[in-house]
């Protein structure tokens, strides 16, 4: 057995310590992309719709400030579905439950710790 300084116990530290990896979305979220959208769609609709292409700085403003929020909207919620998938890495043996996974999930075990008899 080991010698550990600290007394090591199954008591968490903190509780409902929260898990760094797991309550994180997809970690998938571009400020650029973000402001190119914001930016970029007023003024698509500005250049390609008759009724306010020949309008000014005004009128680009006043897209910007009507189309701003939904273009954000529809970019979080596609960066939150459709980005990079949860990575977690815990070290702990069989850590996640069956009934935790969404059908469909992909679960991949690295094997960092040893069981004995398995």
């Amino acid at each position: 057995m080991s010698f550990s300084p600290v007394r090591v116990t199954n008591v968490p530290a903190i509780k409902n310590a929260p898990l760094v990896g797991l309550a994180e979305g997809n970690g998938y979220f571009s400020n650029t992309q973000l402001a190119v959208l914001v930016i970029g769609v007023p003024w698509l609709l500005k250049r390609i719709l008759p009724i306010v292409n020949r309008g000014g700085l005004k009128t680009y403003i006043f897209l910007l400030i009507i189309i701003g929020l939904p273009v954000t909207v529809a970019y979080w919620t596609a960066a939150s579905m459709y980005g990079r998938p949860n990575v977690a890495a815990i070290d702990q043996t069989e850590f996640v439950k069956g009934s935790w996974v969404k059908p469909g999930a992909v679960v991949i075990d690295v094997v960092i710790n040893f069981i004995l008899g398995v």
